[in-house]
């Protein structure tokens, strides 16, 4: 609670999943497992109002910082939006619900060119958005499953400086942003699961059967548990 009493956050508790209670705030995630086991000492990682901690039935706690909780989660959000780009009918990519809608081509597109965006940032210390047309939809599932591989490594291998270092994102030639690495790179993730859920709508007119990702569908049992990690 120290943290928390520290920056004067408010939190709301409720029931976890498989045996997890977690503590949800505007700035600060606890989360309580009873399977970690304690690893080390380290102050809580708070730059960008984030810190975790991680506690056992024995009270052992070791503190995660903001890097490695993101690595966490890319890990457990993968397999999950793999699974729904699969479950997209491929002879049904140009599918959108309205006219100002994108298609679910469209959608994992940029889906996958953000992974790539997170990776340049990373190794240049800047990225460029521009517009491109979708390459067929099994080298954009290649692509997806590569470039996100390659971004856990990258993020895995940074030091907490590296995360906290500005980075340059443009779009369309102009400057937008210049700001830590680490917001950049959460804002993504944060986006692609945004769009996953927009493709989950999608599937059944489309033809397909959604996946469960945070839990079970009308069509499927999950096979894992991002919550979990």
């Amino acid at each position: 609670m120290a943290l928390q009493q520290e920056l004067g956050l408010w939190t709301k508790r409720r029931p976890g999943v498989a045996g997890r209670n977690c503590d949800y705030s505007p700035a600060a995630a606890r989360v309580l497992t009873q399977d970690a086991s304690p690893k080390r000492e380290r102050k809580p990682f708070t730059t960008s109002g984030i810190g975790v901690f991680v506690r056992t039935k024995s009270q052992g706690r070791y503190d995660m910082t903001n890097r490695e909780f993101y690595v966490q989660r890319r890990k457990a959000e993968t397999p999950l939006f793999l699974e729904a780009l699969r479950a997209l009918p491929e002879d049904n990519l140009d599918y959108k619900p309205a006219d100002a809608s994108p298609t679910a081509r469209q959608i994992v597109w940029v889906m996958t060119r953000q992974l790539k965006s997170c990776i340049d940032i990373i190794k240049d210390g800047k990225t460029e958005w521009k517009e491109s047309e979708p390459p067929a939809f099994p080298q954009m599932l290649e692509k997806f499953e590569v470039w996100s591989k390659d971004l856990v490594e990258s993020v895995e291998k940074m030091t907490d400086a590296d995360w906290d270092r500005k980075a340059e994102f443009y779009y369309q030639g102009k400057l937008m942003k210049n700001d830590p690495i680490g917001p950049f790179i959460w804002a993504m993730l944060f986006d692609e699961i945004h769009h996953r859920g927009q493709l989950t709508a999608y599937l059944r007119p489309m033809g397909g059967k959604v996946p469960a990702i945070y839990g079970p569908s009308a069509d499927a049992q999950p096979k894992t548990m991002a919550i979990g990690g």
